[in-house]
């Protein structure tokens, strides 16, 4: 299976507006209900979407691995991961393993 990576970004805005004593009572109503009213409106101003190149089994085991915590690096082909400050070769077959894990998470 073919895995492909699209990115979207997004620029909402919000708009609120709210009765207040004064302006700290007013920044504390916005405070409480910011996100909330944000998701509410879902306001989209500007929308870009990109399709990333296909991921290949050493991309999807390197993003496997650092979604997961790991602190990894890729050098001539080979994924190395850091544990307790050496940098330990990660084989073939792990490799593959961990780009099928990515698959089926993904």
């Amino acid at each position: 299976m073919n895995t492909y990576n699209f990115k979207m970004t997004r620029v909402y805005e919000t708009n609120m507006v709210f009765d207040a004593l004064d302006e700290q009572d007013a920044q504390k109503k916005f405070e409480e209900s910011k996100y909330a009213e944000e998701l509410r409106q879902c306001n989209v101003v500007e929308e870009k979407i990109e399709l990333e190149a296909k991921l290949t089994e050493l991309q999807k085991a390197i993003l496997w691995f650092e979604q997961n915590g790991f602190e990894c690096y890729e050098n001539d082909g080979s994924i190395y991961i850091v544990v307790f400050g050496f940098s330990v070769q990660v084989s073939t077959s792990e490799v593959i393993y961990r780009a099928d894990l990515w698959d089926s998470w993904n």
